[in-house]
């Protein structure tokens, strides 16, 4: 059992006390003790009854029934005493009987007990008030710790505008519509650069475990476990509340009534590697022993109704790097072993350029098996608050005593063996390391690709938005819209009653000022069935607004409103005009093309500006001749690519991060030349050719560009990158595509 029996048995050396007091600190009831010394004394009642009966039964055969069996007697009293025997026997058998069904009680009542609690760990059940803060990277100036997170006051990391799901929507890394098609809620496709994302971070965490170096000398063994577990192995370590809350169950044979072929899914790899060693006797010499399991994870997320219900930070199904330690019965070496763990986990987020504070968990948030919990809490840019990455804990030997994992040999004053110390800690869930890594470097073009990463993404350093912002589901729509009437209806009960006078100064502008009626006078019944719709839509986005409603819920609101101002303009033939302001809809039409996303152009616009532009550009004179051929490459032509393949190294265009005349002029320069060795303007090449002859146009100035706003220096090129004159070809040249059929296998890197 994870706690041994012994140490509630005062005979024994036990303290009862001991464990009543970390029960109480666990906020759990301490009468759990006192139930399972009850059922014990009861079990050792018996066997102290079945030991007297077995001496009575010595007894009996030694002084009665031996003595008259050598005498040769026979009759009466020789019946008498052997009836007795057997009476004596059958209630040894009725003890012994009893007994396995007290000890299986007891049990069950002991496997209720939570561990012992680390002294350092703040008592209390309240996370979000006591949770200890005691590192934060960066370190702000002036700020002491450890101190409470409810009472740490220090200026907060850079928020910036896009949530993790938004970003992988942008770059066309997953897919949630069809996930939820094949697998239900919270089900998702990963796709191209999430996929490239995920494996990469799979393979650096394993890399980075790999090289760790350690005074012991012993470095990290990689496991990959079963993805299932059977039902007595996963019952002795997960906690019994959430064994079928949390975990997903395999059904086992058909004609099994009893369920015993059953097989649990693994939650994290601490599960099958803590029965790695099972029922083994380790030698000391032999520890530490440090694993990185890396597998897939399953989780049910049971009672997470509601809870992040975009993108990938809490789903059913994830891959998961962990970090895995046997060391001896030895609490200081158990303590300095969590405190390596937890600066693996540090120095890896450190190296991923993602802010994070490190909080000693409270002792209610404690499950059974930790004596002590450090969390890596990440800062998430686009949500404004810190999410949880890693947890680290120490188990000491609650695991091992179920799984039956010795060391050494029983010591002098040991009432048993000695079990082994087990530890467990993230090194990155994938899940949430991507909605990590694409916050904290989302630029308004698209995400930078941290450096460790890059060597695992076949090179590649950025990730460009190819395209814009999702919209909410019909569903998504429903639990916002909770949400928002959630926090409207809290606040109009916090609110105290106004005065009298008040309320009726404050309710008088309202019933002079009437919202205007759509303006529906000379409009087909089409148009003005489209008035009403876009009416309605603006008296809702004011509700929301009017009730402080999140950010997603309102923008989603605003895009059903530019979609029906679409339908409006499609059907009536000129843009909408709200009531009131139709002097200025040349303006406002102005204002509104020049706040407008690339991806909203694209949506029927691009075709008409184009023509515009073109009408107003002057033609461009004609050529004095006809241009040749470009001539097949040559070595001199290495150069010019060698010095935009070093450019395009480090950043995604010529200028930057924004595509610019540069790219449009050299593009035509070089789509035509053979690039065989020069991955990055392969990548580079590729990405241009899907923009359209007419966008390109479009591009700006070099000067206008973005800057690199990152701590991401491009490497400096001796010399401008060559751009030779491209032949004249006419505006509306159809897209070039050779480019990218010649180089279909480079989009994997």
């Amino acid at each position: 059992m994870p706690i041994e029996i012994n140490e509630l048995r005062d005979y024994k050396g036990g303290d009862p006390e001991r464990y009543r007091h970390f029960q109480k600190a666990r906020f759990r009831p301490v009468e759990w003790v006192d139930d399972v010394l009850a059922v014990d004394q009861e079990w050792r009642d018996l066997v102290v009854k079945r030991d007297s009966v077995r001496r009575d039964i010595n007894k009996l055969q030694k002084e009665v029934i031996a003595p008259l069996k050598k005498k040769g007697e026979k009759g009466e009293k020789v019946d008498n005493a052997i009836a007795q025997l057997k009476a004596m026997q059958e209630q040894i058998k009725t003890i012994e009987a009893e007994m396995p069904e007290l000890e299986a009680a007891r049990d069950k009542k002991l496997a209720k007990l939570g561990n012992v609690v680390d002294p350092e760990v703040p008592v209390s059940k309240d996370e979000d008030a006591d949770n200890m803060v005691c590192r934060l990277s960066p370190l702000p100036s002036g700020v002491s710790l450890p101190c409470k997170v409810s009472t740490l006051e220090y200026p907060l990391p850079e928020a910036k505008p896009l949530t993790h799901d938004d970003l992988l929507w942008r770059i066309n890394g997953f897919d949630p519509e069809r996930g939820v098609k094949v697998a239900g809620h919270r089900g998702y496709f990963l796709m191209n650069d999430g996929v490239l994302l995920n494996q990469a971070l799979i393979n650096y965490a394993i890399s980075f475990l790999r090289a760790r170096q350690f005074p012991d000398g012993k470095r990290y063994d990689v496991l990959q476990p079963p993805y299932f577990m059977k039902k007595e192995i996963m019952s002795g370590i997960a906690q019994l509340e959430d064994y079928d809350e949390q975990l997903y169950k395999i059904s086992g044979k058909t004609d099994d009534p009893d369920a015993s072929s059953d097989k649990y899914m693994i939650a994290t790899s601490e599960q099958p590697i803590c029965g790695f060693h099972m029922g083994e006797w380790l030698e000391e010499r032999d520890l530490p022993k440090r694993y990185a399991g890396v597998s897939t994870c399953f989780r049910k997320e049971a009672g997470s109704s509601g809870k992040d219900i975009r993108g990938i930070f809490r789903v059913h199904q994830f891959e998961k790097v962990e970090q895995f330690v046997i060391c001896k019965d030895d609490f200081e070496e158990s303590q300095e072993m969590q405190k390596q763990m937890l600066m693996n986990a540090e120095e890896f987020w450190q190296s991923l350029g993602v802010p994070y504070r490190v909080v000693t968990i409270v002792s209610g948030e404690l499950n059974d098996a930790a004596v002590k919990k450090y969390d890596l809490e990440g800062w998430f840019p686009g949500q404004g608050t810190y999410r949880e990455l890693v947890s680290c804990s120490n188990c000491t030997d609650f695991q091992s005593r179920a799984m039956g994992i010795r060391c050494g040999s029983k010591k002098m004053g040991q009432t048993s063996a000695s079990f082994v110390h087990m530890l467990n800690s993230t090194l990155c869930a994938t899940g949430r390391g991507i909605c990590a890594v694409l916050e904290n470097h989302q630029t308004p073009e698209g995400v930078v690709v941290p450096e460790p990463l890059r060597p695992f993404m076949g090179g590649i350093d950025f990730l460009p938005f190819v395209r814009g912002p999702k919209e909410l589901s019909k569903a998504e729509r429903l639990i916002m819209e909770k949400q928002a009437k959630a926090r409207a209806d809290d606040g109009a009960k916090s609110k105290p009653p106004p005065k009298q006078g008040a309320a009726k100064a404050a309710s008088a502008p309202a019933a002079a000022a009437p919202p205007a009626a759509p303006a529906t006078e000379g409009l087909s019944p089409e148009a003005a069935a489209v008035v009403q719709k876009i009416t309605a839509k603006g008296d809702e986005i004011r509700t929301l607004k009017a009730s402080k409603a999140g950010k997603e819920a309102i923008m989603a609101k605003v895009s059903e409103l530019n979609d029906l101002k679409a339908e409006y303009e499609k059907v009536a033939g000129t843009p909408y005009v709200a009531p009131g302001q139709q002097g200025s809809s040349k303006d406002k039409k102005k204002k509104k093309q020049a706040k407008a996303e690339p991806q909203q152009q694209a949506k029927g616009k691009k075709a008409g500006k184009a023509k515009e532009q073109a009408a107003q550009k002057p033609a461009p004179p004609a050529p004095k001749s006809k241009p040749a051929e470009k001539p097949a490459p040559s070595s001199a032509a290495a150069p010019g690519l060698a010095d935009l393949d070093e450019t395009l190294r480090f950043q995604s265009y010529i200028a930057g991060y924004t595509p610019t005349a540069d790219d449009a002029t050299a593009y035509d320069a070089w789509k035509a030349v053979p690039c065989d060795g020069f991955t990055n303007v392969k990548r580079w090449l590729n990405h241009i050719t899907s923009f359209s002859p007419a966008e390109r146009a479009m591009w700006g100035d070099s000067a206008a560009a973005t800057p690199n706003v990152f701590s991401l220096t491009p490497r400096p090129v001796a010399g401008s990158v060559p751009k030779p004159a491209p032949p004249a070809a006419p505006a509306a040249a159809p897209v070039e595509t050779k480019a990218a059929e010649e180089d279909d296998e480079m989009d994997l890197f």
